[in-house]
């Protein structure tokens, strides 16, 4: 990492999911910022949406009025939330019961989701710097001080949950703010919905320079919005291994376990946003194969009640990246899950699920969609001592230029000419 910038360097506003308990959303804040303050002076807008505030309660009650109105919405001709797009009714009931399973368990588990949320509220004040909290009437004006605005990474331009919300297109910004997008993502969006894509583009067309996080999407954008888009990484693929431990000050264990010649932990990191039962049976049965103790990054009720079983049930996001960074194998349906396993080389399985779209997208550029397992069949292809043995090589070459490509197109957008 380097130093902070000089006194006098632009001032760099960023806008993206701030203040949330979840770790990807979290994380890549954590990790734009950081890339960012290596020559700017940056603050993120500490703006709450409903969905990303619910998140910070203890019991998420919000969730599942969201998850009303979007079925609403699926079986009406009603839009949601500033003109929201229509969840496809495949995706609803996973949706729903996901949402409702998470409330359910939020109320069983409320002495350790309130330690959550206190772990989570540290990390943000240690480690990422903000704006006072911005309420919809805030004064255009009191931005204009910012040379740029960055629309961050993650699904902040997915319209099914969000809406087509000025906040997160930069909409509430003055004018001579330049507006850029770095890594955008419009998650599982399919661009069917006219008359949002038509509030889109409006917005987008007063950015100078825009870049979606899925390759899928660059044609999608152009063809239903007319707007030209590359494709950037992720922002925590933007921070290497190293990079990532010496700025949350987690010993490297690699170099630990050579310099005192012991072993790493002897773990299997389970980290699962949904399928939970599926997904934690198989880990349990690859780390027996594999001779490693399953940990899971969970708090959900009667997900397993195994005692072999390690639960990890109030980890922060540096807590989550010390886990991820010192186990031998990881188990994910996340694509957060799922970077971090590529980026730190460590052996691991991306499950198939519906809304796997992400993931997909990154192991075709980093040339690993082998490691994607398919859990709706017989497991024995998967459930093999050999399951361990990944050559990161090549993925690493191909990481390299990613990130030197993203890194050059976040120079150009942010360039003072």
């Amino acid at each position: 990492m380097s130093d902070n910038p000089k006194p006098g360097a632009r001032k760099i506003l960023l806008v993206t999911f701030s203040r949330n308990v979840n770790y990807g959303g979290s994380l890549q804040e954590f990790a734009l910022f950081a890339c960012l303050s290596r020559r700017f002076d940056v603050k993120c807008l500490d703006y709450r949406h409903g969905m990303v505030a619910a998140t910070v309660r203890p019991v998420r009650v919000g969730f599942i009025v969201i998850a009303f109105s979007t079925v609403r919405s699926v079986f009406s001709r009603k839009k949601i939330g500033g003109g929201a797009a229509k969840l496809e009714k495949s995706e609803l009931l996973p949706e729903l019961m996901n949402r409702v399973y998470g409330m359910v368990s939020d109320i069983v588990n409320y002495g350790k989701r309130r330690r959550l949320i206190a772990n989570y509220r540290r990390f943000w004040d240690t480690y990422i710097a903000y704006t006072q909290e911005y309420a919809e009437e805030s004064v255009a004006e009191g931005f204009s001080g910012y040379d740029a605005a960055v629309s961050g990474s993650d699904q902040i331009w997915n319209p099914m949950y969000f809406g087509v919300t000025p906040v997160y297109f930069l909409g509430f910004l003055p004018e001579g703010v330049r507006r850029v997008a770095y890594s955008a993502s419009f998650g599982n969006y399919k661009f069917a919905d006219r008359a949002v894509n038509e509030r889109i583009a409006g917005y987008l067309r007063a950015y100078s320079a825009v870049s979606v996080r899925e390759a899928q999407h660059v044609g999608k954008v152009r063809e239903a919005l007319g707007i030209e888009a590359v494709c950037a990484l992720d922002p925590t693929l933007m921070l290497t291994r190293g990079e990532w431990l010496s700025s949350l000050g987690i010993e490297d264990e690699r170099e630990f376990c050579v310099n005192q010649a012991k072993s790493r932990d002897d773990t299997l990191v389970v980290y699962a946003l949904s399928n939970r039962v599926r997904v934690y049976g198989f880990a349990k049965k690859l780390a027996k194969i594999l001779g490693l103790t399953p940990v899971i990054i969970d708090q959900r009720f009667l997900a397993d009640l195994s005692p072999s079983t390690r639960y990890e049930s109030t980890a922060d996001p540096r807590r989550f990246v010390e886990l991820l960074a010192r186990a031998r194998f990881v188990v994910t349906n996340s694509f957060h899950g799922t970077a971090f396993a590529v980026n730190f080389n460590i052996p691991f399985y991306a499950v198939a699920c519906y809304r796997n779209e992400r993931a997909s997208s990154l192991l075709s550029q980093t040339g690993l969609m082998d490691r994607m397992a398919d859990l709706s069949g017989d497991w024995s292809k998967w459930l093999t001592p050999g399951a361990a043995e990944v050559d990161f090589s090549a993925s690493n070459a191909a990481l390299g230029e990613l990130r030197r490509f993203s890194a050059d197109y976040l120079e150009r957008a942010l360039a003072d000419d």
